[in-house]
């Protein structure tokens, strides 16, 4: 199962990248234009964070 979402308002500016990378990862089992690893669904398991660096 494949999740695209969480994009907020940004989802218009994202889709072309969001859209490619899932291509990627149904088609190859892997990222391999974009590294989205850190996004995985996986990390909520492991407890692990995404500290954005450029929000305010």
């Amino acid at each position: 199962m494949y999740f695209c979402n969480g994009s907020s308002g940004h989802g218009t500016q994202h889709a072309i990248a969001i859209g490619k990378s899932i291509s990627e990862l149904i088609a190859f089992q892997q990222y391999k234009t974009f590294d989205l690893v850190r996004f995985s669904f996986d990390r909520l398991f492991s407890n692990q964070t995404v500290n954005e660096v450029n929000c305010f």
